[in-house]
Protein backbone atom coordinates (compact mmCIF):
# COMPACT_ATOMS: atom_id res chain seq x y z
CA UNK A 1 0.00 0.00 0.00
CA UNK A 2 0.82 3.48 -0.36
CA UNK A 3 2.28 5.03 2.02
CA UNK A 4 2.90 2.24 4.10
CA UNK A 5 -0.80 2.27 5.37
CA UNK A 6 -2.54 -1.32 6.11
CA UNK A 7 -4.87 -2.71 3.74
CA UNK A 8 -8.20 -0.95 5.52
CA UNK A 9 -7.21 2.27 4.80
CA UNK A 10 -9.68 4.15 2.82
CA UNK A 11 -8.54 4.63 -1.17
CA UNK A 12 -10.77 7.67 -1.38
CA UNK A 13 -8.39 9.70 1.46
CA UNK A 14 -5.24 8.28 -0.15
CA UNK A 15 -6.26 9.21 -3.67
CA UNK A 16 -6.76 12.84 -2.19
CA UNK A 17 -3.24 13.41 -0.10
CA UNK A 18 -1.26 12.37 -2.76
CA UNK A 19 -2.55 14.34 -5.64
CA UNK A 20 -3.59 10.74 -7.70
CA UNK A 21 -5.59 11.26 -10.85
CA UNK A 22 -7.46 8.05 -11.39
CA UNK A 23 -6.34 6.29 -14.62
CA UNK A 24 -9.70 6.99 -16.56
CA UNK A 25 -9.83 10.56 -15.95
CA UNK A 26 -5.55 10.93 -17.90
CA UNK A 27 -7.33 9.09 -20.35
CA UNK A 28 -10.15 11.40 -21.00
CA UNK A 29 -7.33 14.82 -21.08
CA UNK A 30 -4.62 12.91 -23.23
CA UNK A 31 -7.25 10.96 -25.99
CA UNK A 32 -9.27 13.95 -25.79
CA UNK A 33 -6.28 16.72 -26.33
CA UNK A 34 -5.06 14.29 -28.82
CA UNK A 35 -8.06 14.52 -31.06
CA UNK A 36 -7.99 18.56 -30.88
CA UNK A 37 -4.47 18.14 -32.34
CA UNK A 38 -5.38 15.80 -35.17
CA UNK A 39 -8.51 18.05 -36.05
CA UNK A 40 -5.73 21.03 -36.48
CA UNK A 41 -3.36 19.32 -38.74
CA UNK A 42 -3.29 20.02 -42.46
CA UNK A 43 -6.06 18.15 -44.91
CA UNK A 44 -3.26 16.72 -46.00
CA UNK A 45 -1.77 14.48 -43.20
CA UNK A 46 -3.48 10.96 -43.39
CA UNK A 47 -4.42 10.71 -39.54
CA UNK A 48 -6.59 14.18 -40.02
CA UNK A 49 -7.83 12.87 -42.75
CA UNK A 50 -8.97 9.69 -41.43
CA UNK A 51 -10.57 10.99 -38.38
CA UNK A 52 -12.48 13.97 -41.07
CA UNK A 53 -14.16 10.80 -43.24
CA UNK A 54 -14.55 8.78 -39.99
CA UNK A 55 -16.87 11.69 -38.15
CA UNK A 56 -18.28 12.63 -41.80
CA UNK A 57 -19.58 8.95 -42.85
CA UNK A 58 -20.79 8.12 -39.01
CA UNK A 59 -18.03 5.07 -38.81
CA UNK A 60 -18.10 3.28 -35.56
CA UNK A 61 -14.77 2.62 -34.59
CA UNK A 62 -13.13 1.64 -30.57
CA UNK A 63 -11.71 5.38 -30.72
CA UNK A 64 -15.01 6.54 -31.35
CA UNK A 65 -17.16 4.47 -29.08
CA UNK A 66 -14.26 5.33 -26.31
CA UNK A 67 -14.15 9.04 -26.94
CA UNK A 68 -17.58 9.86 -27.05
CA UNK A 69 -18.28 7.62 -23.73
CA UNK A 70 -14.88 9.54 -22.16
CA UNK A 71 -16.98 12.67 -22.81
CA UNK A 72 -19.86 11.65 -21.32
CA UNK A 73 -17.93 10.81 -18.15
CA UNK A 74 -16.62 13.65 -17.53
CA UNK A 75 -18.66 16.14 -19.40
CA UNK A 76 -16.49 17.28 -22.03
CA UNK A 77 -19.06 19.27 -24.38
CA UNK A 78 -18.85 18.14 -28.16
CA UNK A 79 -17.24 20.61 -30.43
CA UNK A 80 -17.87 21.63 -34.44
CA UNK A 81 -14.96 20.37 -35.91
CA UNK A 82 -14.39 24.15 -37.52
CA UNK A 83 -14.18 25.66 -34.07
CA UNK A 84 -12.25 22.59 -32.61
CA UNK A 85 -9.74 23.48 -35.59
CA UNK A 86 -10.05 27.48 -35.14
CA UNK A 87 -8.86 26.98 -31.28
CA UNK A 88 -5.18 27.15 -30.18
CA UNK A 89 -3.81 23.51 -28.40
CA UNK A 90 -2.95 24.84 -25.48
CA UNK A 91 -6.36 26.48 -25.05
CA UNK A 92 -8.61 23.54 -26.04
CA UNK A 93 -6.03 21.13 -23.49
CA UNK A 94 -6.73 23.40 -20.66
CA UNK A 95 -10.29 23.72 -21.32
CA UNK A 96 -10.54 19.83 -21.64
CA UNK A 97 -8.27 19.54 -18.40
CA UNK A 98 -10.46 21.78 -16.22
CA UNK A 99 -13.33 20.48 -16.90
CA UNK A 100 -11.72 16.39 -15.99
CA UNK A 101 -10.81 18.17 -13.05
CA UNK A 102 -13.78 19.54 -11.97
CA UNK A 103 -15.75 16.19 -12.53
CA UNK A 104 -13.44 13.75 -10.94
CA UNK A 105 -13.15 16.28 -7.68
CA UNK A 106 -16.44 15.82 -7.49
CA UNK A 107 -16.89 12.22 -7.51
CA UNK A 108 -13.91 11.83 -5.66
CA UNK A 109 -15.35 13.84 -2.62
CA UNK A 110 -18.85 12.26 -2.76
CA UNK A 111 -17.22 9.04 -2.33
CA UNK A 112 -15.37 10.29 0.40
CA UNK A 113 -18.41 11.72 1.96
CA UNK A 114 -19.66 8.30 1.51
CA UNK A 115 -17.11 6.65 4.11
CA UNK A 116 -18.47 6.94 7.87
CA UNK A 117 -14.42 7.11 8.50
CA UNK A 118 -13.77 9.79 6.39
CA UNK A 119 -16.59 12.70 7.60
CA UNK A 120 -14.24 14.82 9.59
CA UNK A 121 -11.36 14.24 6.30
CA UNK A 122 -14.07 15.06 3.74
CA UNK A 123 -15.19 17.86 5.34
CA UNK A 124 -11.78 19.92 5.31
CA UNK A 125 -10.24 18.38 2.60
CA UNK A 126 -12.05 19.24 -1.07
CA UNK A 127 -9.36 18.94 -3.31
CA UNK A 128 -6.79 16.18 -4.89
CA UNK A 129 -3.92 17.71 -4.09
CA UNK A 130 -0.45 15.80 -2.79
CA UNK A 131 0.36 17.07 0.91
CA UNK A 132 3.62 18.41 1.47
CA UNK A 133 4.55 16.78 4.52
CA UNK A 134 4.07 12.65 3.24
CA UNK A 135 7.63 11.44 3.09
CA UNK A 136 6.81 7.57 2.35
CA UNK A 137 8.15 7.23 6.37
CA UNK A 138 6.60 5.08 9.03
CA UNK A 139 5.53 8.34 10.69
CA UNK A 140 3.88 9.67 7.60
CA UNK A 141 2.02 6.17 7.44
CA UNK A 142 0.73 6.21 11.07
CA UNK A 143 -0.54 9.98 10.26
CA UNK A 144 -2.04 9.33 6.98
CA UNK A 145 -3.84 6.46 9.37
CA UNK A 146 -4.31 9.11 11.92
CA UNK A 147 -6.00 11.91 9.59
CA UNK A 148 -8.43 9.05 7.92
CA UNK A 149 -9.80 7.40 11.19
CA UNK A 150 -8.22 4.29 10.97
CA UNK A 151 -5.03 4.16 13.02
CA UNK A 152 -5.28 1.21 14.63
CA UNK A 153 -5.76 1.88 18.45
CA UNK A 154 -7.65 -0.29 20.56
CA UNK A 155 -11.14 1.46 19.55
CA UNK A 156 -10.53 0.94 16.37
CA UNK A 157 -9.67 -2.48 16.66
CA UNK A 158 -12.60 -3.28 19.19
CA UNK A 159 -15.11 -2.60 16.45
CA UNK A 160 -13.92 -6.00 15.17
CA UNK A 161 -12.75 -7.49 18.20
CA UNK A 162 -15.82 -8.43 20.60
CA UNK A 163 -15.01 -7.49 24.39
CA UNK A 164 -11.56 -5.30 23.67
CA UNK A 165 -11.14 -3.40 26.62
CA UNK A 166 -10.31 -0.15 25.14
CA UNK A 167 -8.33 1.75 27.73
CA UNK A 168 -5.06 3.94 26.01
CA UNK A 169 -2.62 1.55 26.61
CA UNK A 170 0.64 4.31 27.58
CA UNK A 171 -1.56 6.50 30.07
CA UNK A 172 -4.53 3.97 31.04
CA UNK A 173 -5.94 7.76 31.58
CA UNK A 174 -9.02 7.54 28.96
CA UNK A 175 -10.14 5.62 25.89
CA UNK A 176 -7.65 4.84 23.11
CA UNK A 177 -8.88 6.98 20.38
CA UNK A 178 -6.94 8.86 17.58
CA UNK A 179 -7.77 12.29 18.72
CA UNK A 180 -6.28 11.28 22.33
CA UNK A 181 -3.37 9.60 20.90
CA UNK A 182 -2.57 12.63 18.68
CA UNK A 183 -3.54 15.25 20.84
CA UNK A 184 -3.79 14.22 24.67
CA UNK A 185 -1.79 11.45 25.74
CA UNK A 186 0.77 12.48 28.39
CA UNK A 187 2.41 9.63 27.65
CA UNK A 188 3.14 9.97 24.17
CA UNK A 189 6.90 11.15 23.56
CA UNK A 190 6.78 13.77 22.62
CA UNK A 191 3.95 14.98 24.66
CA UNK A 192 0.97 16.92 22.76
CA UNK A 193 0.94 20.65 23.50
CA UNK A 194 -1.09 21.55 26.78
CA UNK A 195 -3.30 23.95 24.63
CA UNK A 196 -6.53 22.31 22.56
CA UNK A 197 -5.80 21.88 19.22
CA UNK A 198 -8.89 20.73 16.14
CA UNK A 199 -8.29 17.32 15.43
CA UNK A 200 -8.96 19.28 11.89
CA UNK A 201 -5.00 19.90 11.71
CA UNK A 202 -3.66 16.46 11.79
Amino acid sequence: MALGVHKNTPVKGIQGDLGWWSFTAREAVAKLSYEGRLLRLPDTNLAHWALIHTIYSGISTWWTRRTANLRHCYEVSPESIASAAAQPVSTRAARIRAQVTKVQTREWLQGAKAKPCLDLYSATKTTIVREKFFDNSLGSGLLEEARLEVLRTRVWRAKFTAGLDTTCTACGAAEETTSHVVLECPAVAPAPESHPISCSRF
